[in-house]
């Protein structure tokens, strides 16, 4: 298939591309089914049914020392239902339906986790992306400068009222920033390819249509619970309690079982007749193979004495678990903790930058603008001009290269706390 030439992206298309045909996300989206699977099965092992058919025909006879040979012959049936259902096993049945259900919040939490990465994986290739493109613009707009200097120096130069070294030594800059230029659009090739394997689209040009949002001013706010929404948090949460019910399980091991059961059924049980043949017949009455009923019911106790040393290391092995668990949640809990502290700081920083950035670009450009009157009036030399260029030059890069900062800072910020990041694309 041909790739479209062009296709225009805004960062929310960018977003629902990645989400829907991202194979992560299909993979995750299948373990947590097989999980729901896991959990319905796990509730059926409440109960017990067994149904047990016998149906056969017995030959034989028998010959006594000093009597006539009778036959032995018979024929048999049954039908039976039994069922159970436990009414103590030491919490074990509770505990592992428990531990199902874990297991399938835990798989949707994955499954949340994997779709939070590939979100934060869009958000810096389309922003590393929107940020070249906004370099670019500022080189371009650096070398449309300096192609205006040129002119007037090239006038200056035919009239004898500047040397043709000015003219020369700017068509040098000029050349160094179409140089410039060309690594930009480099760079811009790569991250292009990079956006266009996470979002696996059919193009050969993306066209970014949104710019870095506008900063927020002001310092800030943290709430005092920052990171209790991050998934990794919740999922260990779930991981400790699962540790509860392996503890609770491995208990179950050591203590008695005792259900409740019934049987029902019909069959029916037909001997043979005695005779006097040498190779007697077996003359069975159908009426005999008529069914009879039965039906029992009682409790079914069980315990077996020698459970108690393994159900002993495996309780162990299950508390030991339960503590790893424990030292996980405060090891991740203080990163967390450390990780949005140092994501606050990087945005108040690049927030403070902003309007610094804007206050230079808007000086360079109106001393840029001196400078070229000045110097097609030869009031000062080349050299003057050249650095008021490359000031401007560099102000609407570095410019530009804030934006992305912030606006990247500012997605790692939400992502830190755990919040939606879909809702900031909006």
């Amino acid at each position: 298939m041909t790739p479209e030439a062009v296709h225009t992206l805004t960062l929310a298309d960018a977003i629902t591309l990645a989400a829907e045909t991202n194979p992560s996300v299909d993979a995750v989206e299948l373990r947590e089914t097989i999980a729901s699977i896991a959990a319905r099965r796990a509730r059926l092992n409440r109960f017990d049914a067994r149904v047990e058919t016998t149906a056969g025909l017995i030959g034989g006879a028998f010959a006594p020392w000093k009597s006539d040979p009778y036959t032995t012959s018979g024929a048999s049936w049954g039908a039976h239902l039994t069922g159970s259902a436990p009414l103590y096993a030491g919490g074990a049945i509770n505990a592992s339906i428990e531990r199902a259900d874990l297991d399938v919040q835990i798989a949707s939490i994955d499954t949340a986790l994997t779709e939070r990465d590939i979100v934060r994986a869009t958000f810096i290739a389309y922003w590393d992306l929107r940020g070249i493109d906004l370099r670019i613009g500022a080189t371009e707009e650096g070398i449309s400068v300096t192609e205006d200097a040129i002119k007037i120096m090239q006038v200056r130069a035919d009239h004898q009222l500047a040397a043709t070294l000015d003219v020369n030594r700017s068509t040098v800059q000029l050349y160094a920033q179409q140089g410039d230029l060309l690594d930009f659009q480099q760079q811009r090739v790569g991250a292009e390819q990079d956006l266009l394997r996470l979002l696996h689209l059919d193009a050969s040009h993306l066209e970014l249509t949104e710019d870095p949002p506008l900063p927020v001013e002001g310092a800030i706010a943290l709430p005092a619970d920052a990171g209790s929404e991050r998934p990794e948090q919740v999922r260990l949460e779930h991981q400790a309690a699962q540790a509860a019910t392996d503890v609770t399980l491995a208990k179950a091991g050591a203590l008695p079982n005792i259900a409740l059961q019934a049987r029902t059924g019909a069959g029916a049980n037909a001997a043979g007749g005695g005779t006097g043949a040498p190779i007697p017949k077996a003359p069975l009455d159908p009426a005999d193979l008529g069914p009879s009923f039965d039906l029992t019911a009682g409790l079914v106790a069980s315990w077996n004495p020698f459970d108690l040393g393994r159900t002993r290391d495996a309780v162990a092995q299950a508390r030991v678990a339960q503590a790893v668990i424990e030292q996980q949640q405060q090891s991740q809990s203080d990163a967390i903790d450390a990780e949005i502290r140092t994501a606050a700081g990087r945005v108040e920083h690049l927030r403070l930058q902003v309007p610094l950035a804007s206050k230079q670009v808007e000086l360079a450009r109106d001393n840029l603008s001196i400078v070229q009157d000045l110097y097609s009036q030869g009031s000062i030399g080349i050299l003057e001009l050249f650095d008021a260029q490359s000031s401007f030059r560099q102000a609407r890069i570095a410019e530009a290269t804030l934006r992305v900062n912030l606006a990247l800072a500012e997605t790692d910020l939400k992502w830190q706390l755990g919040q939606d990041l879909t809702g900031a694309s909006r």
